[in-house]
């Protein structure tokens, strides 16, 4: 395999910092670090730290390639204002620790290994980039247990005296990714230690990746950065990484634009334009819809890719059929999801899924043969490590959404009350299944959920859009509190009083209260702070504690309350309206046989 970054030049960049960590602490560690200054120490530290480049991607499944062949610049909000492209770190502030939060597909975790890549290219900080992904922190171990371990196989000599020395130099960023993948039961510990780091090490930046709404997002200790989307004038770029021949790309971008689905206004992630690029390049053809995306991408990635190679069939490891390996992959999906397993999976964690999806499936497929199908075949899990990982999350929790659609009524209406007793661990499932199985998830979930909503505000989505007034201000903040502590730049943090019982839409609708203030006040600069806050007669030097309801009205900031609610209203009414209509179709056809004679029973005589 080619040097993906050339390990020579990496371990040249790379001694530059090394021996600026060595004269910083040869007086107290002088034997222990001079291992850093050896060729072979560096040589590995630059072989073992470029494979972090090398990925694989839903383009080309067959090897892993390098980011730099395909990557596309992301481009970064730094507020409602700004929005630039982002190539290093050091078009982030140096100081303080970041979350760079993407939706599905948005190439969060693409976006850090460029960073990290740039980074020991030193085209970036100055630092030593320590890249983990968090989905392999175990329930046993701990974020430093990750940390030391990554440590150690980049070749540093380690223990508590030295990762303190390491911690307080200035020479190294932490880059996490995936931060929405860390095992629920990981997620405590792992807050807590990332809170201990900032307090202890204020040198020592944290880097981390994550979807919305994340627990990591509401964290004092983190200012968070968006990753913006795609726009149309972004496709044709994009799409040339991809496709070699500018015929082809030429090709793609009419398909696109002659949808009659209007597809093009989904493809905001390179996620979707690079599904856009795998299906047609196979069927020629564009399907419609999000889900139909992932149902063609199953079909084209496990046969039809063989098309294009003349007298090929790729033969199967297992006896069943592509239909049966599907719904045994949508069971398999559902069963990771269920046990709350993350995107990688130990071979135990494998064996658990599969077993509980052949009971619940009706489908038996023997392991092996199973294993071979969708990592060879269909190509969408992949070996890593010790473990076996999806190749994207979004293809998890589309099949697991699509168990949901295929399973019977019973199952379908406990799965849709579980989603409504508080914040759900299945919202982009619940996001598929509104497309793919909207009659149910209107009638068990939405439109009870929508009913709340009405009888908590006193309003009703069947008399129209409702418009946020006074009194709808006031109760999504009432009572939710509001500390802000300013240093360098703000940071909030937002104690929201949910009703008892608050559902997903109704914690939805009520948490905008929180996001506008976060959206106005999280990152301002501390000279900029006094024209934010200058109606708060609260804030002392440091900080401010208080009412949501009170700042926002002291910091003006009414006005754009009140748009944010009247736009998550209209969002929910043009969903209203569409699942009820559905509803209503549905339950129609209910009386189609009424008034029939019933059947005549045979004579026993």
């Amino acid at each position: 395999m080619p040097d993906p970054l050339g390990t020579a030049a990496i371990a040249k960049l790379i001694g530059k910092v090394l021996d600026e960590l060595y004269e910083a602490g040869k007086g107290l560690f002088s034997s222990r670090l001079a291992r850093l200054k050896s060729d072979a120490v560096r040589k590995k530290l630059g072989k073992r730290a470029a494979t972090s480049e090398l990925v694989q991607t839903i383009w080309q499944l067959d090897k892993p390639v390098r980011i730099s062949e395909f990557y596309y610049p992301s481009r970064i909000r730094f507020n409602p204002e700004i929005e630039k492209e982002v190539s290093s770190l050091k078009h982030f502030p140096r100081k303080g620790n970041i979350v760079i939060q993407g939706t599905i597909g948005q190439g969060k975790s693409i976006f850090l290994r460029y960073i990290c890549a740039q980074e020991l290219r030193g085209k970036g900080t100055d630092r030593i980039p320590i890249f983990v992904e968090l989905r392999s922190i175990e329930p046993s171990g701990g974020l430093q247990t990750a940390l030391l371990r990554t440590l150690d196989e980049y070749g540093f000599d380690i223990d508590e005296d030295l990762w303190n020395f390491y911690s307080t130099s200035g020479k190294f960023v932490l880059l996490l990714d995936a931060f929405d993948e860390l095992l629920p039961e990981c997620i405590p510990g792992v807050i807590e230690e990332l809170d201990h780091l900032a307090a202890k090490y204020p040198d020592l930046q944290v880097v981390v990746t994550s979807r919305p709404d994340s627990d990591i997002q509401r964290d004092r200790n983190f200012r968070t950065f968006r990753i913006a989307p795609l726009r149309p004038q972004d496709h044709k770029p994009f799409l040339k990484k991809l496709l070699v021949q500018d015929r082809d790309v030429k090709n793609l971008l009419e398909a696109i634009e002659a949808s009659p689905a209007r597809v093009a206004l989904l493809l905001t992630t390179p996620l979707m334009l690079t599904l856009v690029a795998v299906v047609y390049r196979a069927e020629q053809a564009i399907p419609p819809e999000l889900p139909a995306f992932f149902e063609m991408l199953f079909t084209t990635l496990f046969s039809r890719h063989d098309r294009t190679k003349s007298g090929f069939i790729r033969k199967k490891y297992s006896s069943l059929t592509e239909r049966e390996i599907q719904t045994l992959f949508e069971a398999f999906c559902f069963m990771t999801r269920y046990h709350r397993m993350s995107t990688s999976l130990t071979d135990q964690e494998f064996a658990r899924a599969l077993q509980d999806a052949i009971k619940y499936s009706g489908i038996d497929c023997e392991e092996h043969a199973f294993y071979q199908d969708i990592t060879k075949i269909a190509c969408l899990m992949q070996r890593e490590g010790l473990k076996t990982k999806f190749v994207h999350k979004s293809i998890q929790e589309f099949f697991a959404a699509s168990f949901v659609r295929r399973a019977n009524d019973d199952f379908a209406a406990r799965y849709y009350a579980t989603q409504r007793t508080g914040p759900s661990l299945w919202r982009q499932e619940n996001a598929f299944l509104m497309q793919i199985d909207p009659y149910r998830y209107g009638k068990r979930f939405f439109l009870p959920e929508i009913a709340a909503i009405e009888a908590f505000f006193g309003i009703s989505f069947n008399a129209g859009t409702p418009v946020a007034d006074e009194r709808i201000l006031a109760l999504t903040a009432d009572k939710s509190e509001l500390q802000v502590t300013v240093d360098e730049y703000a940071d909030t943090e937002v104690l929201l009083n949910y009703p008892t019982n608050a559902g997903p839409l109704l914690r939805q609708v009520m948490s905008k209260a929180s996001w506008t203030c976060i959206a106005n006040i999280d990152g301002v600069g501390k000279d900029d702070l006094d024209d934010v806050l200058k109606h708060l007669e609260k804030l002392t030097e440091r900080d401010y504690r208080g009412s949501v309801l009170a700042f926002i009205k002291d910091a003006n900031l009414m006005d754009q309350l009140k748009s944010d609610i009247d736009e998550e209203f209209g969002v929910l009414k043009r969903r209203f309206d569409q699942l009820v209509s559905i509803v209503e179709l549905e339950e129609s056809k209910s009386g189609l046989f009424e008034g029939l004679p019933r059947p005549i029973r045979p004579n026993k005589s």
